[in-house]
């Protein structure tokens, strides 16, 4: 989809009978993601070694991941970062609901 030549989002056609798309954030340091509100997603450190992904409305609202770990993001949480503290390059494999 695009990238800024430290970020790139992916995204896969699926299906029209699959019920989500899978999308791919490769980044080094942080990058953004979006729920718009309406679309939960589950995100997968596929590659690196922990990640943080946090609310930018609500910085309180985050968790930590390990690499193979999943995490939840409800749709509500709308604008998010991932975030890479330990540097390296890191890729998040997201399933992410057709319709919300």
């Amino acid at each position: 989809v695009g990238g800024d030549g430290g970020t790139q989002k992916d995204q896969y056609t699926t299906l029209p009978e699959m019920p989500f798309h899978i999308e791919r954030l490769f980044f080094n340091d942080k990058i953004e993601n979006d729920t718009e509100g309406r679309f939960m997603h589950i995100a997968t450190l596929a590659e690196g070694e922990e990640i943080i992904i946090r609310s930018k409305a609500h910085p309180e609202c985050f968790t930590k991941i390990e690499r193979l770990q999943a995490a939840v993001i409800p749709a509500g949480m709308g604008t998010h970062e991932y975030i890479n503290e330990r540097g390296g390059h890191a890729m998040v494999v997201i399933i992410r609901l057709k319709n919300g």
